[in-house]
């Protein structure tokens, strides 16, 4: 299985790294403090880069959702925002809306507004 090679490389790592530094303790070249100093830190580097695992799956899967966002970011509107556009003059009257449902094409069977109704008098600025 591919835990019982995960695990076999972790302690074959260890089993080395503790090997090696029982050569360089023999010789003087490091101290047993900085071997077990040593040994610890990658190990718990270790764990840390296991636990990174998860999130770097999400990531990846995250990608091409994020090229879309960007590319709606970067795309140029068909409409100039600088242009000085029409005004009208005098605008009377009102808007309503009685009745509306709404869900999100990506979460149809959710539904956002349901039996929604809305009412903007002349004049009035609504923000939803």
């Amino acid at each position: 299985s591919i835990w019982g090679g995960f695990f076999f490389l972790m302690f074959a790592t260890y089993g080395a790294v503790l090997w090696i530094g029982g050569i360089w303790v023999a010789d003087g070249t490091m101290t047993g403090g900085e071997v077990i100093t040593a040994f610890f830190s990658a190990m718990i580097g270790g764990i840390i880069l296991g636990q990174l695992a998860p999130i770097g799956t999400s990531m990846i899967a995250g990608l091409p959702a994020a090229a879309r966002l960007y590319a709606l970011i970067d795309r140029v509107p068909d409409v100039d925002i600088e242009a000085p556009g029409q005004e009208l003059q005098a605008v009377e009257g009102s808007i309503t809306m009685r009745g509306v449902h709404f869900a999100y094409p990506s979460r149809p069977q959710i539904e956002v507004l349901r039996n929604f109704d809305l009412e903007i008098a002349a004049g009035q600025t609504v923000a939803l």
